[in-house]
């Protein structure tokens, strides 16, 4: 039983050598603290987490943990995620270039070995500008997508969407 964990300031660099245009994504100011941590069966102990991406944009979220088995349940909130940090994943499968547009996200996460992972929430995405990568003219553009009552399982796949709102 680990009683009190706690990393501050932590930092991680990730880099995807396997694009054709390598990617370098850095999570700093990372803080990570659990409480009453432990490999005892059905034994939950608490955990929140934060960081920064690409100093600009806010990960965190707080929540509970089990180990054994591993299973999580967690509030989660994204702010500001830049688009653009993505360009060489849309690069890869497409002629679009992300000029411009953050993501923002905020709900639960849920995690039990019994079923699939699960989000529900909301999601957004604000000041999107896409370009034809090819003749340069723009593609997409909007001033904000919102998703409302999101309820998203994965394996088997299933989205559940309550509004979408498009300004």
């Amino acid at each position: 039983t680990v009683d009190d964990f706690r990393l501050r300031n932590g930092e991680v660099l990730f880099r995807d050598l396997s694009l054709k245009e390598p990617i370098a994504i850095r999570a700093g100011s990372v803080s990570f603290e659990t409480k009453g941590l432990s490999t005892l069966p059905q034994t939950e102990g608490s955990l929140t987490f934060a960081l920064d991406l690409n100093q600009h944009s806010i990960i965190n979220g707080e929540g509970v943990l089990s180990l054994t088995p591993v299973a999580l349940k967690t509030k989660v909130e994204v702010s500001s995620i830049r688009l653009a940090d993505f360009q060489p994943y849309v690069t890869e499968y497409s002629h679009v270039l992300v000029a411009d547009g953050s993501l923002a996200l905020q709900g639960d996460l849920d995690f039990d070995p019994e079923g699939p992972l699960r989000f529900t929430g909301a999601s957004g995405i604000t000041r999107l500008a896409t370009k034809d990568d090819t003749q340069g003219e723009d593609l997409l553009t909007w001033n904000a997508l919102q998703i409302n009552g999101m309820a998203l399982e994965l394996a088997p796949f299933k989205l559940g969407v309550a509004e979408i709102r498009l300004d």
